[in-house]
């Protein structure tokens, strides 16, 4: 008897925009974001000084902020701050570069602080698909990197991520660690070719078949923190379902006190467990302790391993499994994970 999750046809009944397409197509997307950022001319902003770079952007645009960031926390002699807000810092002025990311060129935050930075005089790159986003950086000869249309907000990340990834080696702020761009996407390329396979080959279906009925929590290492929360979006976004995010060290001193809680609840709860070989070294007694508790007082523990060497890799592999394990269970539940009609009455209603 054929899975559900096998069924092509049940898949894409609920799938109406492609949710699925657009995943299988992530590796291709990386790379033709690498091709994007090369084909930005930004060689004058590297001859100029500037002591922070500030990432505008919300939703996706900010989480390929906050990669880029985690990604290069030991590397880049600059600190990187990710504004998601209308209201750019104090400190920002012109001796900062600011990188305006929206792919709708539309994002009224990201617009807001945009334009307060240039009144403020700061150096600037644009990255968008059109918009009044892509009019202003044309009014004001900023250097605007073009996205391809077609997509949406929620499914441009590959692009805007590679393409960032490329400015930032551009700008001289990537260094030694370039041979991660391509362990990324060799990686991304592997995943994807075992989670669109059939059941009894995929262990990310597995995954989601094992999840099915309970309220998805995410513990991982300090390095993945914002990646987890991403995740936890996606299960809120895509599956339709209640879900949370905690970091080590941090879950020692407050998350593990939801074991207290009554016994019915924590049965409801799976635990999803990111491990992270290079970073458990920290805390790895603790770990195996709440483990341990964990299996004897929740519904359901599994764990996850971050793949690769770098830390582009390990970031990236839990990021792009947790896309499909969010879209698997949205197909368990009859979910079509493009639907967002929460979103959309909220957006009415604030008119």
């Amino acid at each position: 008897m054929v899975h559900i999750l096998d069924e092509v046809e049940w898949r894409e009944s609920l799938d109406k925009e492609g949710y699925y397409r657009k995943l299988s197509i992530y590796p291709d997307e990386c790379s033709e974001g690498l091709s994007l950022g090369e084909s930005l001319q930004i060689k004058y902003l590297k001859e100029l000084a500037f002591n922070s770079v500030i990432i505008l952007g919300s939703d996706e645009s900010a989480v390929t902020g906050l990669i880029i960031r985690d990604w290069l926390l030991n590397e880049s002699h600059l600190p990187i701050f990710i504004c998601r807000s209308s209201e750019l810092p104090l400190f920002v002025d012109d001796t900062c570069l600011v990188i305006a990311i929206s792919y709708t060129g539309e994002t009224l935050e990201t617009l807001n602080a945009f334009k307060e930075a240039v009144n403020r005089q700061c150096k600037a790159i644009v990255i968008s698909s059109g918009g009044e986003l892509t009019k202003l950086s044309k009014n004001y000869g900023y250097p605007n990197l073009k996205l391809p249309e077609g997509n949406n907000s929620k499914t441009s990340l590959p692009y805007q991520l590679f393409a960032l990834a490329i400015i930032f080696k551009k700008l001289g702020l990537v260094k030694e660690n370039l041979w991660e761009i391509d362990e990324a996407i060799k990686i991304i390329e592997d995943i994807r070719c075992e989670a669109t396979k059939e059941i009894k080959n995929n262990f990310i279906k597995k995954l989601a078949v094992e999840l099915e009925g309970y309220v998805p929590i995410i513990y991982g290492p300090p390095l993945h923190k914002n990646v987890l929360n991403r995740i936890s979006d996606a299960f809120n976004i895509n599956s339709k379902i209640l879900s949370s995010s905690g970091f080590f060290p941090e879950v020692f001193h407050n998350g593990i006190m939801l074991m207290e809680s009554s016994n019915d609840n924590l049965k409801r709860i799976g635990l999803i467990i990111i491990r992270d070989y290079l970073q458990e070294k920290f805390y790895a007694d603790k770990l195996d302790a709440i483990k341990i508790l964990a299996k004897e007082r929740l519904g359901k523990v599994v764990e996850i391993d971050s793949l690769g060497r770098g830390r582009l890799s390990r970031l990236l592999s839990i990021l792009y499994i947790g896309d499909f394990l969010s879209y698997y269970l949205a197909m368990l539940y009859g979910k079509d994970p493009s639907i967002i009609e929460t979103v959309r009455t909220i957006e009415v209603l604030n008119l």
